[in-house]
């Protein structure tokens, strides 16, 4: 083996490495980009309380579905304030989100629209929130 061939071997045994290095930055770059997407959201949700009837529930959404596809079908119906698709502890999306709008107007004609429509080739189901309320006498006595 010359010089030449033996220093273009190492070079090459080197490069992998090299690429390993670029993978783990990419890995760092879809962290941090995964983070910032949701926290903008909900940030700016919990300065202010939504107006009643201005939150509205997505239902039956594919598990693929991402708040920035949310965002895009929602927001020419008016100024959004959140959108969050409800995700488990490992992070996989539960089927359903919420989407809150600046106004009840706003949020009326998205579900008026919506409700029954394809979202990433699932049907949805869109209705205005309900507020969770109190949890009194569902502690699971009688019988």
């Amino acid at each position: 083996m010359s010089d030449d061939e033996s220093q273009s071997s190492k070079e090459e045994q080197e490069q992998p490495e090299k690429e390993e290095e670029d993978d783990d930055d990419d890995d760092d770059d879809e962290e941090e980009s995964k983070q910032p997407a949701s926290a903008p959201a909900s940030t700016t949700a919990s300065t202010s309380v939504p107006v009643e009837g201005s939150k509205l529930h997505v239902g039956g959404l594919s598990l693929e579905t991402t708040d920035d596809k949310l965002k895009t079908t929602f927001s020419p119906f008016g100024a959004l304030n959140e959108v969050a698709v409800v995700r488990n502890k490992a992070g996989r999306s539960k089927g359903f989100a919420f989407v809150t709008f600046q106004k009840v107007e706003e949020a009326k004609k998205a579900q008026a629209a919506l409700n029954d429509s394809v979202i990433d080739g699932c049907n949805v189901i869109v209705n205005i929130a309900r507020s969770a309320g109190p949890l009194v006498g569902k502690g699971g006595e009688g019988g």
